[in-house]
């Protein structure tokens, strides 16, 4: 009987998050797409073969930061737009904190792919990036003072 009443509660919650759903997919879409392409770029040995030949012209730290603050501007939006109360007021800082944490991680990723490494500095440059994003963003935000309901039409 408890097992029971435990999958009636889980079909509620459920229930109750579903109407939720879209409105999740078109905050958050956009910055788990974006990490993933991330994450399949860091998994080749070797990006230079992929990519236009231009960007490497920008040099590695540029495109470091350029990169992250893209995923921190995305991440932003995510959380302002589809989050609880508390990060929604606090958009900019958690949108800063998450993709530079990515970038972290992302790095440690690099040391387990040939020919890639871990690097330091490259941390620093994602997560400048995202802080200057997350800057922006909260910039932009407050000129733009439009609810997240008025940015999302279901």
């Amino acid at each position: 009987m408890k097992d029971q009443e435990s999958v009636n509660e889980a079909v509620i919650e459920w229930g109750r998050l579903l109407p939720a759903l879209p409105r999740i997919l078109w905050f958050w879409g956009p910055a788990i797409g974006y990490a993933t392409t991330i994450f399949y770029l860091s998994s080749l040995s070797h990006p230079e073969e992929e990519l236009p030949s231009f960007l490497w012209e920008l040099g590695d730290k540029v495109l470091h930061g350029v990169e992250y603050a893209v995923l921190g501007w995305l991440s932003c939006r995510g959380f302002r737009g589809a989050s609880p109360a508390t990060l929604t007021r606090r958009a900019a800082l958690a949108g800063a904190i998450l993709a530079s944490l990515y970038g972290v991680s992302d790095e440690v990723h690099q040391a387990f792919v040939p020919s890639r490494e871990m690097s330091g500095l490259d941390m620093v440059a994602d997560s400048l990036g995202a802080i200057c994003a997350a800057y922006l963003w909260s910039w932009w935000s407050r000129s733009h003072r439009e609810a997240p309901e008025m940015l999302y039409h279901a």
